[in-house]
């Protein structure tokens, strides 16, 4: 086979490749593109007033179970284990919080026994997120998000535990890729997205997935080690610096950020959420500068100057970079609508439950009853109600009179009256009666489904 030539676009090159081999959507395909190339400059640290921020990225990919997204997961994990050979670089997949914060804290130990204080490099590969989703609602597992944003973030706080004391962590750099299926939004709550975790998160809109013919176990194996041999020239990045260019549109972007935030200061006494399309976008002066770095490795725009090999980042990688956040920020949009949705369903369910129930006690209760009377109809062979008369043995009561009694408004009434019939809980006849202009609604609890 003819030898690949290098690649002037890594991003476009690794995207079609995965594509080919994995199945997987175009779009998953391009943020795995970007995942690899971030992950292979470890070392490569851009300084501004920010802090020192480093190319890690997280994404997280919630999609129907055939769109092969584990295929796509494990070529990642192939690739990061074919290109990270040596010691140093370890992998955590399926973990609970208190396992991987216990294997944490015993890395530290074992380290600082030796007189080492060596960073944890990590790439999280979890596959169906929605379990800890789950595991937030309770136990130590609560503060998932709020560590897994630490330990993105590259500083974890010490932890009191009950058992073991004060865990200490050391420095992190993790790169997060998860997946699940809509699942994940059902068990979700409101702090995977208040405490922040959800805007340091990259998401992938899911996406219709024609079908490929499967490729061979060969092709495969070519893909990944042609992936590895381009990433190979990124390992030696020591950081990144940027041009005046680049420098003075980052400020301009940073201040629009800024300036759009505000809006959080006028909401912060008040019950008022902050609107999405606005909180996305808090750590975007971050990840600007982290998509940057990735765009620029895509294009090779790196130098070497007194031995050291850096990034140049110009602001063509700056305008790529933004271009990449406004897609990110509608998916995540996007994610958050599908959310509420979600979380609005049960919440539907059990006002209607209740509301029904509301309906059956007022019947009960209601004293003001009436009787219908009906006679045969000789023409129609059908029964027609004849009179209406109040009477204490009687089993219906009028719509209006329930209205009162529960404080319902004629819309919920209407919708509720409909799904009640609808399950054989009450009977409803519209009926003229002499002491009404119009006809009035009576109603019945059905006293059998049969």
């Amino acid at each position: 086979m003819e030898e690949p030539q290098p690649s002037l676009d890594l991003l476009k090159d690794f995207s079609l490749q995965i594509r080919k081999v994995t199945h997987a959507p175009m779009n998953a395909c391009n943020a795995a593109a970007q995942l690899l190339i971030a992950s292979a400059m470890p070392h490569c640290v851009f300084k501004n007033e920010i802090g020192d921020i480093q190319t890690n990225l997280s994404f997280l990919w919630i999609a129907p179970s055939s769109t092969y997204k584990t295929p796509l997961r494990d070529l990642l994990k192939d690739i990061y284990f074919e290109l990270f050979k040596g010691a140093g670089y370890r992998l955590k997949s399926k973990f609970t919080t208190e396992g991987i914060m216990n294997s944490l804290s015993q890395f530290k130990k074992q380290h600082e026994d030796k007189g080492e204080n060596l960073p944890y490099w990590a790439l999280i590969l979890r596959d169906e997120v929605s379990n800890l989703a789950k595991e937030s609602k309770s136990g130590r597992s609560s503060n998932i998000w709020e560590f897994l944003s630490e330990a993105f973030d590259g500083y974890i706080s010490p932890y009191d535990t009950v058992r073991g004391g004060t865990q200490e962590y050391p420095d992190t750099l993790f790169n997060i890729w998860m997946s699940g299926t809509a699942v994940f939004y059902e068990h979700l709550r409101d702090d995977f997205w208040d405490q922040g975790f959800a805007f340091r998160t990259l998401f992938i809109k899911p996406e219709k997935n024609p079908y490929l013919k499967p490729e061979s176990t060969f092709k495969r194996q070519y893909a990944i080690e042609n992936i590895c041999q381009e990433l190979k020239g990124l390992l030696e990045i020591k950081r990144a610096i940027a041009t005046i260019e680049w420098n003075t549109e980052y400020q301009e972007y940073v201040k629009e950020i800024r300036d759009k935030l505000e809006i959080e200061a006028d909401l912060f006494d008040t019950p008022n959420r902050l609107p999405i399309d606005i909180a996305a976008i808090k750590k975007y002066p971050e990840l600007v500068v982290k998509l940057s770095m990735v765009r620029c490795a895509s294009r090779q725009g790196w130098e070497v100057k007194d031995g050291i090999k850096h990034l140049l980042l110009t602001d063509d990688d700056l305008h790529a970079a933004m271009l990449d956040l406004g897609e990110y920020q509608n998916n995540c949009i996007a994610a958050y609508n599908t959310y509420q949705v979600k979380k609005e369903a049960p919440m539907k369910v059990e006002r209607n439950i209740q509301e029904r129930k509301n309906i059956l006690n007022a019947i009960r209760n209601i004293e003001t009853r009436y009787e219908l009377q009906t006679e045969m109809d000789e023409k129609t062979e059908e029964f027609v109600i004849t009179s209406v008369n109040v009477s204490d043995k009687g089993e219906w009561v009028r719509k209006s009179d329930v209205m009162r009694k529960t404080g319902y408004s004629k819309r919920t009434m209407d919708g509720l009256i409909e799904t009640m019939e609808d399950a054989l809980e009450i009977e409803a006849k519209q009926v003229e009666v002499s002491f009404s202009r119009r006809p009035i609604l009576m109603i019945r609890e059905r006293r059998s489904k049969d």
